[in-house]
C-alpha cells in the first residue's frame, strides 16, 4: 500500500496510529483492499484522505485540536459529530448529493465516507483550469433549492455550541470581521429574518462537483440554522471572484445560477439587496483575509482592483447584484461561436435598464419608437398599437449583408411585414449558436465580431421555471463539436462545417460507442424504434415531452408539463440510461433506470436498451456519437434540428412536430415566422411578422408563406422554418449601434400578482438557439 504523498503535513497512519485498521475496515466495501491513501485538496479545517483498490475510493476524514492547515488556530475534534449529524439528515432528505457515513470513530475524531465527486476533482479545482457553464451552475442552483426545501422543516439540532453561536460565529468571522458598518447592519438584518432554517454554511467551489452532469455537495463542518439566501450569496461570492480574468461571462453565469434557485418566484427588492450585501461581504471575506488565504488562478492585479471597486460600493451602500458583476469588468463582454470544443457562452444577463420596461417608462419608450400604447398591461389583451405597416427600405449593413424590410398585403385589411436579411457566404461565414442555459438575441452583437443574429427557437417553451430540461433544445442538437441532443424523428435540420451551412433532411438513427461497445441507435418515434434489435438503442428526449395548458386570469394562459408523468415508458426488461456531460464536454451516462420512467427531463437525452446483455454500462461511462443519419460526426462543429419546408407546412406533412411544442404553429393560422434557404452562395433569412393579439396583424399561415416565397422567387420546398412562433427577430447593427426588427410587442408575463407585465421588445424572448452571421473579415481576424 502507498502511503499519502509529502505534504508536510501528517500522514494517515501517524494521526490514526494502531486506530488504522479499524477504519480502514470500513472502506473495504467500497475499496476493496486499499492500494494508495492520498490527501484531498481543499479545506483547512480536517484532514482528509483519498482511499483507492480495485473496487473504487472512499473519503477517510479526521479532525484534530488544531485546524489541518492552520495550525495556530485551535479547534474541537469532537465537533466531527456535528458534521456526521448533518450528514445524516442531508442524506435522507435530499437523497443522492450528499457522502453516505460508511463508518464514525469517535474516540479517533474519523469519518469514512463514500467518495462521491467521479472525476476526484472538486468545482474549485475545476475552475483552476477553466471557466464555469451556465448549465452547470444553473444544475446546482435547482439542487441548491430542493436542499433548501426539503430541511426547511427540519428540528434537530446539529450545533453542539447551538445555532444561534453558531451563526454569529459564522457572521463575526465573514462579514463582521471587516468593520465595515454596512456589512454589520446586514447580519443585524439576516438575524432577524423570519425564515431562518438550516443552511449549507460553506457552499463554496472546494466542497462540491459538478462532474458527469450530476451535483454532490460535502464538508458540512459549517451546517447551521440562518437565513436560507446566505447560501446563495455565498456561492454567488465565489463566482464573482474565480471569474475576474473571464468578465464578460459573468452575466450568464450570475443569471444561470439565480434563476436556477429562485423558480418563478424572484426575492423582493429588500432580500436581494441584502443577498448582494453579504456576497459582497464574502468577496472582501476571500480576498482580504490573511489569516485565511484564499487560492485564485486569477491575476492578483485583478483581485486588489475587485477589492477595491467592491468596498467602494459597500462605502456609498449601492450593491447590487449586477453592481457586483459590473464591477469585475463592465466593457469585457464574451465572445461567442461554436468553432471551439469548448466555446464561451453567450451573455445572458437580468434585463438591462430601458429594456425589461413597465408602466409610465414603457410608453414613453413604445411611444418614441412610433407606437400609440396607452398602458403596457393593456397589451396583454390587444397589441394593435403594433400593427403599423413597415415601409419599404433597403440597408447595407456591410459588403455581402443586404437587409430589406416591406410590407405584404394578405387580403381584407390584413397583412404581415417581411423583413429579408440575404448573406453573401462568400463573405460571411454562419455560426449555429446554441445554449442552454439561454440569452438575448441582441447579446450575440456585443463580441465584435457578429454583424446580424436570427433568432431560431424549436425549444423546449413552459411557464414552470422550476420544472425546465437540462437540454431545452428539442431533437438533434450539436454544440462546439458535441452532441447536445440527438432526434427522437426525421427532420430538416441546419449542419454548419467550416462556416457554410448545409440544410436538408436528417433520419433519426446512426451509431455511437457506449461504455466501449458500438451501438445503433434510433429515435423514438421512428418505426424502427418498435423492432427492438439487439444491439440498438432508442433516443428519448426532451422532444417527448407534451406541454399541456391550463388557464390564468392574467396572461390568459400558462404552459407546463406534468413532472410526473413526463417518463419514459415503463418496460420492465428495459434499461434507460441518462445522458448528461461532464467538465469537459464529454457525454457520461449519468444515471441508470431498469425498467425505464426515466425523468425525460433529466439529461441531454436517454438511451434505452431495449434488451440489455451480459455488458454492464457503469456510471460516469463515456458516450461517443460517431455518426448521424449515414453521415459522419467528425468536422461537424455545430447545428440543430429545423422545422418543416414551407412547402411541407401549406400541405399539413408535419407530424414530427408534436405536443413537445404545445401549440403547432403550422395549422391553418397566421403567426410569426422565421425561415431559412441557401440559393447558391446566398443564405436568405426572412422574418414575417406579427403580434398574435391583433385582429389584422398575426403573421402569415403556412399557405400564405408558400405564396410569399414563391412570388421572390424561392422554391417553397427548400425553404425552412427557422421558428415558428413569436420570438421571430432580426438584430443587426447598423452605423455602430444596434437595432431589431420583429416581435417588438413580446412581454415578459408576470410571476406574481403583484407583479406588473413588462415590455420586452428590443430583448424579445430568452431564447437557446440563434444564427449569428460574422463578416469575413471579423472571422479572419479571430
Amino acid at each position: 500500500m502507498n502511503g499519502a504523498r509529502s505534504t508536510g503535513l501528517p500522514a494517515l497512519s501517524r494521526l490514526l496510529g494502531d486506530g488504522l485498521p479499524a477504519v480502514l475496515a470500513n472502506c473495504l466495501p467500497r475499496t476493496g483492499e486499499a492500494a494508495t491513501i492520498e490527501r484531498v485538496t481543499g479545506g483547512n479545517v480536517s484532514h482528509v484522505f483519498r482511499v483507492r483498490g480495485h473496487l473504487g475510493k472512499a473519503i477517510i476524514k479526521v479532525r484534530t485540536s488544531t485546524f489541518a492547515r492552520i495550525p495556530q488556530l485551535r479547534t474541537d475534534p469532537a465537533l466531527i459529530a456535528d458534521e456526521r449529524r448533518a450528514l445524516d439528515l442531508y442524506g435522507t432528505a435530499a437523497p443522492g448529493h450528499f457522502p453516505q457515513v460508511l463508518g464514525f470513530h469517535d474516540t479517533l475524531h474519523t469519518m469514512v465516507l463514500s467518495d462521491v465527486f467521479p472525476d476526484a476533482l472538486n468545482y474549485h479545482q475545476h475552475l483552476a483550469r477553466r471557466a464555469a457553464a451556465p448549465d452547470e451552475v444553473a444544475r446546482l442552483g435547482r439542487v441548491l433549492r430542493r436542499v433548501h426545501h426539503a430541511t426547511r422543516n427540519a428540528s434537530i439540532h446539529i450545533r453542539s455550541q447551538g445555532d444561534d453561536w453558531f451563526r454569529e460565529h459564522t457572521f463575526d468571522y465573514c462579514l463582521r470581521a471587516h468593520g465595515h458598518k454596512v456589512l454589520d447592519a446586514a447580519c443585524e438584518e439576516m438575524a432577524a429574518q423570519a425564515d431562518q432554517q438550516l443552511i449549507l454554511g460553506d457552499l463554496a467551489p472546494k466542497n462540491l462537483s459538478l462532474a458527469h452532469g450530476g451535483v454532490a455537495l460535502c464538508d458540512l463542518d459549517n451546517v447551521h440554522r440562518s437565513w436560507r439566501l446566505f447560501d446563495v450569496a455565498y456561492f454567488l461570492a465565489h463566482l464573482l471572484i474565480h471569474h475576474l480574468n473571464h468578465p464578460g461571462r459573468l452575466p450568464a453565469l450570475a443569471d444561470a445560477f439565480l434563476c436556477a434557485y429562485h423558480g418563478p418566484k424572484q426575492p423582493d427588492p429588500g432580500q436581494e439587496r441584502l443577498m448582494a450585501t453579504v456576497a459582497a461581504g464574502v468577496v472582501l471575506y476571500r480576498l482580504d483575509n490573511p489569516l485565511v488565504p484564499y487560492p485564485l488562478k486569477q491575476a492578483p492585479a485583478a483581485a486588489a482592483e475587485y477589492l477595491e471597486r467592491v468596498l467602494a460600493l459597500l462605502d456609498a451602500d449601492t450593491v447590487t447584484i449586477q453592481a457586483l458583476i459590473d464591477a469585475a469588468n463592465p466593457r469585457e463582454h464574451a465572445p461567442h461561436g461554436c468553432n471551439a470544443r469548448k466555446g464561451p457562452a453567450v451573455t445572458l444577463s437580468a434585463p438591462r435598464s430601458g429594456t425589461a420596461l413597465s408602466g409610465d417608462a414603457a410608453v414613453t419608450v413604445l411611444r418614441g419608437l412610433g407606437y400609440p400604447v396607452t398602458t403596457v398591461e393593456a397589451l396583454a389583451s390587444d397589441q394593435t398599437p403594433f400593427a403599423v405597416p413597415a415601409r419599404p427600405r433597403r440597408r447595407t449593413l456591410a459588403p455581402g449583408f443586404c437587409l430589406d424590410s416591406t410590407s405584404a398585403d394578405l387580403g381584407d385589411g390584413a397583412f404581415t411585414n417581411v423583413h429579408t436579411l440575404r448573406v453573401d457566404l462568400e463573405r460571411a461565414s454562419v455560426e449555429a449558436v446554441s445554449d442552454p442555459g439561454g440569452f438575448h438575441l441582441r447579446d450575440l452583437l456585443r463580441d465584435g465580431r457578429t454583424l446580424a443574429a436570427v433568432s431560431g427557437s424549436f425549444s423546449f417553451i413552459s411557464d414552470d421555471a422550476a420544472y425546465q430540461p437540462v437540454e431545452p433544445c428539442l431533437d438533434l442538437c450539436y454544440r462546439h463539436g458535441q452532441a447536445a441532443s440527438l432526434p427522437t424523428a426525421a427532420k430538416p435540420a441546419l449542419l454548419l462545417q467550416q462556416g457554410r451551412p448545409a440544410l436538408g433532411h436528417v433520419e433519426a438513427r446512426g451509431m455511437l460507442r457506449l461504455a466501449g461497445q458500438t451501438y445503433r441507435w434510433t429515435g423514438s418515434k421512428t418505426a424502427a424504434a418498435a423492432e427492438r434489435r439487439p444491439g440498438q438503442l432508442t433516443v428519448f428526449g426532451a422532444a417527448n415531452c407534451e406541454v399541456l395548458y391550463r388557464p390564468h386570469p392574467r396572461t390568459g394562459f400558462v404552459r407546463y408539463v406534468d413532472a410526473a408523468s413526463n417518463l419514459t415508458p415503463a418496460c420492465p426488461a428495459a434499461v434507460d440510461y441518462v445522458i448528461g456531460a461532464d467538465a469537459q464536454g464529454d457525454l457520461r451516462v449519468t444515471s441508470v433506470h431498469v425498467g425505464g420512467r426515466a425523468d425525460l427531463f433529466a439529461g441531454r437525452f436517454i438511451l434505452r436498451d431495449p434488451s440489455p446483455a451480459s455488458h454492464q454500462v457503469p456510471l460516469g461511462a463515456l458516450v461517443e456519437v460517431t455518426e448521424v443519419a449515414g453521415r459522419t460526426t467528425k468536422g461537424l462543429v455545430c447545428g440543430f434540428s429545423l422545422g418543416p419546408s414551407v412547402e411541407d407546412a401549406a400541405a399539413g406533412r408535419t407530424p414530427a412536430y408534436d405536443a413537445s411544442l404545445g401549440a403547432s404553429p403550422f395549422q391553418d393560422v397566421r403567426h410569426a415566422r422565421t425561415l431559412i434557404a441557401v440559393r447558391g452562395s446566398e443564405l436568405v433569412l426572412k422574418v414575417l411578422d406579427g403580434a398574435p393579439r391583433t385582429g389584422r396583424f398575426r403573421g402569415a399561415t403556412p399557405r400564405e408563406t408558400a405564396a410569399i416565397c414563391a412570388a421572390e422567387g424561392l422554391d417553397p420546398h427548400a425553404v425552412y422554418h427557422l421558428d415558428g412562433g413569436a420570438s421571430s427577430k432580426i438584430a443587426f447593427l447598423e452605423q455602430g449601434a444596434s437595432a431589431v426588427l420583429g416581435s417588438m410587442h413580446y412581454l415578459r408575463w408576470p410571476t406574481g400578482p403583484a407583479e406588473p407585465f413588462r415590455w420586452q421588445g428590443l430583448e424579445g424572448r430568452v431564447l437557446r438557439s440563434a444564427l449569428a452571421l460574422v463578416p469575413s473579415q471579423a472571422r479572419s481576424s479571430r
